[in-house]
């Protein structure tokens, strides 16, 4: 197909490829960096409350059985409007917030763990459930 462009039509066809690409690439970076603000303000937010709820467990001297925990964490969890679960070091879970009563959690009644259960250590940390 040797068909040669007029010079008018080669103008309007890269004034138009121009026009496209000006109307379509800022909506575009502006979105890509809007998109990744959102989810870094998110993730801060996140970290942030979760620090909170750690200062709070580690202020709360009334926390001295599991059934105290339990209510304790229901409470924030309700406050806070996130689930928060308490994990004892080899990964069981200790107390949920959103269980709504430890009868489902049946190991935290046996006696070694009762027995286990030290309130003043408390060890802090978390994952991202995208890690």
């Amino acid at each position: 197909m040797g068909r040669n462009f007029s010079f008018r039509t080669r103008l309007l066809l890269s004034f138009w490829i121009v026009l496209f690409l000006a109307l379509l690439l800022p909506p575009w970076y502006y979105y890509r960096i809007l998109t990744q603000e959102v989810l870094d303000e998110a993730q801060r937010s996140a970290i942030k409350q979760l620090n909170l709820v750690h200062w709070m467990l580690n202020q709360a001297a009334d926390t001295q059985t599991i059934e105290d925990l339990h209510g304790w964490l229901v409470q924030v969890g309700d406050q806070v409007g996130a689930r928060i679960t308490y994990m004892a070091e080899g990964g069981r879970v200790v107390a949920d917030s959103q269980v709504p009563s430890l009868k489902y959690l049946t190991w935290t009644t046996t006696p070694t763990v009762r027995k286990s259960f030290n309130p003043k250590v408390r060890k802090w940390g978390w994952r991202s459930a995208s890690a």
